[in-house]
């Protein structure tokens, strides 16, 4: 059986990084703003004033700074905000908005039975 992965992708409220947030949305991670692959999912997450999170563009702002001094603590309240809200998976894949993923590669990765 497949196992689950969530690409977390680190972002910021600048507007430069939430065009590239965009251009992600519109190339390599289309299968998964279409819900094309069931056993991926991909989370973009910036800091903010409060929680909120938006399904559709999968936008979670997490409360606490949001510069790159902020880093650690932005992904630490990611995976508070996974446990607090029992999101299942297996594999987190951390990434920023200016990296390209290998969707098939993680695919296949999660697919890999001797892991």
């Amino acid at each position: 059986m497949p196992k689950k992965g969530i690409i977390l992708v680190m972002s910021c409220q600048e507007e430069r990084f939430i065009v590239e947030e965009e251009v992600i949305r519109e190339t390599w991670a289309k299968p998964l703003m279409n819900n094309e692959l069931e056993n991926i999912s991909i989370i973009f997450y910036r800091g903010g004033e409060y929680e909120s999170y938006d399904d559709d563009k999968k936008v979670l702002t997490v409360k606490c700074g949001d510069k790159l001094t902020d880093t650690y603590s932005k992904t630490i309240e990611v995976f508070h905000y996974l446990v607090n809200n029992n999101i299942e998976y297996d594999y987190v894949f951390r990434t920023n908005t200016s990296t390209y993923v290998n969707l098939d590669a993680i695919k296949q990765f999660l697919e890999f039975e001797d892991i």
